[in-house]
């Protein structure tokens, strides 16, 4: 009878033991999650924002600047903007506040071993739409249909009105030995010592790659090596730095703005260099 009773309060002692433990479990712990979120809030506030890194040494200007001027499919060139435009040395039209960056460009690049020469500058509308029917023109040569060479046409010829050489601050530039192998404008000219060249020089004097690798999401158009746009030095190495390009560093301007964070906050630049023609 003894054993019973004692068997009895074993089982009633387990039994207690174990809903005590259930209920210690299924309780939340408020003290450790409090400490939790106050370790989050500390360590976050501790690494700077993504606004106050790249803000600090955002260039002075706006999107308003001509150097910025942003022509791409989603944004036609408006028609009174309208740069004042000179003659290069081997005849094609170039805008004046280029033409001393790239000539130093060039030269740099002869000092590299490197004879550079443009095969296209800039364009204007009426230039654009030849150039464009032409490409279709030729797929269809190929044999393809009408619409599918419209849409490689599209994947590297900016539609008349979209295209950035008629800004004037665009350019098409190849190796003297790429050219006379008159391999055309090709991706793989970015393999080349030429092409590797300018990808790592042209932010020096003002100029960026345009449209590059990885990014064709965001500028609508194909990689392009041999597509070197003036910006101004400052605005080129910025953009480099941040791997940006022109329609992301537009963006960081108005986000800037919006975020209220004022000019004088920031320091002045020197005037991106016009030339004296």
């Amino acid at each position: 009878m003894a054993k019973k009773i004692l068997a009895g309060f074993v089982m009633v002692l387990i039994i207690v033991t174990s809903i005590r433990l259930f209920n210690r479990e299924s309780q939340p712990a408020p003290s450790t999650t409090k400490t939790l979120a106050t370790e989050r809030r500390q360590s976050s506030s501790d690494i700077p924002t993504e606004a106050s890194e790249v803000y600090d040494d955002l260039p002075v200007g706006s999107k308003e600047n001509p150097a910025l001027i942003l022509v791409n499919h989603n944004q036609p060139m408006k028609e009174n903007t309208v740069l004042p435009i000179t003659i290069m040395k081997n005849g094609y039209e170039i805008a004046e506040m280029a033409f001393d960056a790239y000539y130093a460009l060039e030269q740099a690049a002869k000092e590299a071993g490197i004879d550079l020469t443009v095969v296209s500058a800039y364009r204007s509308v009426e230039n654009q739409q030849n150039v464009y029917d032409n490409s279709i023109q030729e797929y269809m040569a190929q044999g393809k249909s009408e619409e599918r060479a419209r849409e490689l046409t599209d994947d590297y010829i900016a539609i008349p009105g979209t295209s950035e050489h008629h800004t004037g601050l665009a350019l098409d530039v190849v190796d003297q030995d790429w050219y006379a192998d008159e391999k055309g404008l090709e991706p793989e000219f970015g393999q080349t010592k030429a092409g590797k060249w300018l990808a790592n020089n042209v932010t020096d004097y003002g100029f960026i790659i345009r449209y590059p690798k990885e990014k064709e999401e965001i500028t609508g158009i194909q990689y392009e090596p041999w597509h070197i746009r003036y910006v101004g030095k400052e605005h080129a190495t910025y953009m480099k730095k941040y791997d940006l390009t022109l329609e992301q560093y537009i963006e960081r301007f108005e986000e800037k703005e919006k975020n209220g964070t004022k000019k004088s906050d920031t320091k002045k630049v020197e005037k991106e260099g016009r030339s004296s023609k």
